[in-house]
């Protein structure tokens, strides 16, 4: 993978203070590559329950069993390692995503029916991305990433009362709750304003977020049938 090729080809789609959408991230050819070694990856079915911000309906969604860092390149197949340094090489042009040492990499595929509900990112990161690597997608499967506008107050965490352990792996080391059935409080933050934009999950584009937006991923519509929306995503720190 010869990075100077990838930003001649690049093209910058659209670019604010939440988001920055990249088209053409990669060449055909490497692009293959890296669809043909996902397709090799071992995958495990998300369990519902360490993360409450996969609610209960989200549906049928399989992430792979290891995550790559950055600074263990060597632990990556040789397609997945060329394509986080090329991510690396565009990434630290974006001053937006803060000041950031290093990030990871894990696949993900929302089958038909799944959706990721609104949430903003926990953790030490300063933002994220996600690139689509499934070949095809119609405007009608659904599965767009949607963003809310910045005015919108995600603040759904209530301190845990006395004598009550969170389990969500993300809260229990704030002493927090996040709602799993209770989403009223929920709900009147994501819809106050009630506004935002979308992102369509194109495949070769890739989505570089910073870590203040509200969003979510739209439940995949059944039209979809057989066909998985495919990503590949990872957190700055």
């Amino acid at each position: 993978m010869t990075l100077v090729k990838q930003f001649n080809n690049m093209k910058i789609t659209y670019e604010s203070d939440q988001a920055i959408v990249i088209d053409n991230f990669l060449e055909k050819p490497c692009l293959k590559e890296i669809q043909t070694q996902v397709e090799c990856l071992k995958l495990k079915q998300l369990e519902y329950g360490d993360d409450k911000i996969y609610k209960l309906n989200c549906g049928t969604i399989y992430k792979s069993e290891k995550k790559y860092k950055y600074d263990k390149l060597v632990m990556a197949p040789l397609p997945i390692r060329d394509f986080m340094k090329t991510i690396h090489a565009v990434a630290k042009e974006h001053s937006f995503l803060g000041a950031w040492k290093n990030f990871s990499c894990m696949a993900h595929a929302y089958a038909s029916g799944a959706e990721l509900s609104w949430h903003r990112d926990a953790g030490n990161f300063t933002g994220a991305y996600t690139f689509y690597l499934h070949k095809h997608w119609m405007h009608t499967w659904g599965g767009n990433m949607l963003i809310a506008s910045p005015d919108t107050k995600f603040d759904v965490y209530k301190n845990a009362p006395d004598g009550i352990e969170p389990q969500d792996m993300y809260a229990q080391q704030f002493n927090k709750i996040l709602p799993t059935f209770n989403l009223a409080h929920e709900s009147k933050s994501v819809l106050n304003p009630g506004v935002g934009i979308y992102i369509a999950p194109l495949p070769n584009r890739i989505v570089f977020v910073n870590k203040r937006i509200v969003h979510k991923v739209e439940r995949i519509d059944a039209s979809a049938g057989a066909n998985y929306r495919l990503s590949l995503t990872g957190f700055f720190e």
